[in-house]
């Protein structure tokens, strides 16, 4: 990968490319629902029970969404849980 900055880990590119993928399959499913990049605030890759108020649904249902109950959503746990709330 010539030209590819080295200070990009490979785990950065792998937590880049899912939340792309998540964003992406989202949009296309969900209409009127924010992004996960909306939510995620703060741009940690993880949504916080704080970050979930920006969306009404989200909010409500959040510790149903939050599968490993971690206190945090991962990108997948947010795509599951928009996926099976709208």
């Amino acid at each position: 990968m010539s030209g590819f900055p080295k200070s990009i880990t490979w785990q950065a590119m792998r937590t880049l490319l899912t939340l792309l993928t998540v964003v992406a399959a989202y949009g296309c499913s969900q209409e009127n629902a924010a992004s996960f990049s909306d939510v995620d605030a703060n741009g940690d890759g993880r949504i916080s029970e704080q970050e979930a108020q920006a969306d009404s649904v989200l909010a409500r249902r959040f510790a149903m969404v939050d599968a490993d109950r971690d206190g945090e959503l991962s990108a997948s746990e947010y795509l599951q849980g928009a996926t099976a709330l709208r």
